[in-house]
């Protein structure tokens, strides 16, 4: 069962004489749309681009976010402690796509209450015993406004336009300190840097 509208298989051969597949990949939803899972086989890639350990690797899953969705588990993401995120994501691909003992012309009710395939349940049980792991990137105080520039503007501009505003951001910056986490106070030991935006309408009318 799946909520994509659009399932496609490719299958990639470069002969070089010897009609081997060379690439296989399994997507669930379109490149439009705001949530794309991609599945695909990592060793024939690594293994046509001439990588030795390539068959050190498996099949890889890929849950692509986008847009409101995108902010949308990130918010959620913000809610959830680190220890928990594996099941969080697991939980976002089982609710995008999931493989139950169902036939083609079964009841939504049938459907929802079929068990789930034991190949399935073995992958993402398999799934959340994983190491989870996270590039390491250097964030400075730059990127942090950037980001507060580019994402949150227009919900504060709409906040601040509202009765009481100047005490309900007050109360939310002093709150937010509480939450400060290492990484928050490292960008605090940063030098301050100028950061520059583009405002066609200047100043006039703000109302905070």
């Amino acid at each position: 069962m799946t909520r994509a509208a659009q399932v496609k298989h490719f299958v990639l051969n470069l002969t070089h004489g010897t009609g081997a597949t060379t690439g296989e990949t399994l997507y669930f939803g379109s490149p439009q749309s705001q949530t794309l899972l991609r599945i695909y086989d990592k060793r024939l890639e690594l293994q046509s681009k001439g990588q030795e350990n390539w068959q050190d690797y498996g099949t890889r899953w890929e849950l692509e976010s986008k847009k409101d969705r995108a902010q949308q588990c990130a918010r959620a993401l913000a809610m959830v402690d680190e220890a928990d995120w594996k099941e969080f994501v697991i939980g976002l691909l089982r609710s995008y796509v999931d493989f139950r003992q169902i036939s083609k012309d079964a009841e939504d009710e049938e459907r929802y209450w079929a068990p789930v395939l034991e190949w399935y349940a073995l992958l993402t049980e398999g799934f959340q015993k994983g190491r989870l792991a996270q590039e390491t990137q250097v964030q400075t105080l730059q990127d942090a406004k950037r980001w507060v520039s580019d994402t949150l503007t227009p919900m504060l501009a709409v906040i601040c336009a509202t009765p009481g505003r100047e005490e309900w951001l007050l109360n939310e910056i002093v709150r937010g300190i509480s939450r400060w986490k290492d990484r928050h106070r490292n960008l605090l030991k940063q030098p301050p840097t100028r950061f520059h935006t583009s405002s066609a309408g200047g100043n006039a009318g703000s109302p905070c």
